[in-house]
């Protein structure tokens, strides 16, 4: 059943737009807001985002004052042993200076590093020179255990093709995904994507049967998140 209250609504600014689609809440809004909500949601075991995509003209410096602060909201609803994946963006200019700071902002918090694994994304030869990677963080607070039975339990190094461009940057497989969360997951956990992009971790969830939140700003981006999870109803025995 969907664990958001219909009067969540409510709380929410005008412009917020909340969908529930099986046990997954995909939210229109941004993830600075969803204090304003968030009251109507259990605290978060499982945060999941890559590097968030911010306007291109910002220094560094605005870059780290800006995640700071998105740093304080994860932790205000942050259960106290939750997990939080990071897949940094590639190894390219700008993007990759951002990666690196989020990171280290992470870690510098409340957050410890407890797993550090290389995602192979091509079938070529596997040399770092020519970056056909991307390196995930996993980071924990509290004692939350990692699960033993998960595929990332034992690896340094998983080999999973890259999608297709949907024309959005960055886009993460959904098995990747599910391979990752899997390695904190407990039963009855809430999932979320504070940037939730193309909806691969929606869709990972919605696929796992886990109960996740996904928040995406833009509104067209948003709209494409639903029509995604919507299409998988059906289609999953």
């Amino acid at each position: 059943m969907p664990f958001l209250p219909t009067s969540a609504s409510a709380h929410a600014r005008p412009s917020m737009q909340i969908i529930t689609i099986g046990r997954q809440s995909i939210i229109n809004a941004a993830f600075e807001d969803f204090s304003l909500i968030a009251d109507q949601f259990p605290l978060i075991d499982i945060f999941v985002f890559d590097t968030p995509a911010v306007d291109n003209e910002w220094t560094l410096f605005q870059y780290e004052e800006w995640f700071q602060n998105i740093l304080s909201v994860i932790n205000r609803h942050a259960a106290p042993n939750a997990a939080l994946i990071l897949i940094p963006q590639n190894r390219k200019g700008g993007t990759w200076l951002k990666s690196t700071a989020t990171a280290s902002i992470i870690q510098s918090s409340e957050w410890n590093v407890c797993r550090h694994i290389i995602w192979k994304q091509k079938q070529a030869d596997f040399h770092r020179a020519g970056y056909p990677f991307r390196e995930i963080f996993f980071f924990r607070r509290g004692t939350r255990p990692m699960n033993n039975k998960s595929s990332l339990r034992y690896k340094d190094i998983i080999d999973i093709k890259a999608p297709q461009s949907s024309g959005y940057g960055g886009e993460i497989p959904v098995e990747i995904i599910k391979a990752c969360i899997s390695l904190f997951y407990q039963p009855g956990d809430i999932v979320m994507d504070p940037f939730a992009g193309t909806g691969s971790v929606a869709a990972a969830c919605y696929e796992l049967d886990y109960t996740s939140i996904s928040i995406e700003l833009d509104q067209e981006t948003y709209e494409n998140i639903v029509k995604r999870v919507k299409g998988l109803k059906g289609r999953l025995i």
